[in-house]
C-alpha cells in the first residue's frame, strides 16, 4: 500500500480527497494564500475584505470558522480550573474524556 500512488482509487477511499493534493499543492496553495494577504495589507483602502484563501481538500467550507458561534465559551474560572487539571494530570486522557469534559 505504500507504494501506490496518491491518485489511486484506493489510497482516495482510505484518506480521502486529500490525497489528490501533494506537499507540494499544499505549500503553494499556502505561499499564494500569504501573497494575497501580504498584497492586500500593503495596498488594502477601508472596507475591503479580506481575500479568501485557496479551498484545500479536507479543511471547512470557506466562511465557516471552526468552533465560532457554537456556544462552547468558557468562563476564565473554568479556563483556570481546566488548565490547572491538565497541567497537573500525570496520566493521559483519552479523547472521551476530553470531549465529554465540555468546561
Amino acid at each position: 500500500m505504500t507504494n501506490l500512488p496518491a491518485e489511486s482509487a484506493t489510497v482516495r477511499a482510505m484518506v480521502g480527497d486529500s490525497a489528490a493534493w501533494s506537499t507540494e499543492a499544499h505549500l503553494t496553495a499556502l505561499v499564494v494564500d500569504a501573497l494575497n494577504v501580504a498584497n492586500w495589507q500593503r495596498a488594502a483602502r477601508k472596507g475591503s475584505t479580506r481575500p479568501t484563501p485557496i479551498q484545500r481538500p479536507g479543511m471547512p467550507q470557506q466562511g465557516h470558522h471552526v468552533g465560532a458561534g457554537k456556544g462552547r465559551g468558557m468562563s476564565m474560572a473554568d479556563f483556570d480550573k481546566t488548565y490547572t487539571a491538565l497541567r497537573d494530570r500525570t496520566t493521559v486522557w483519552t479523547p472521551e474524556e476530553v470531549t465529554s469534559s465540555g468546561g
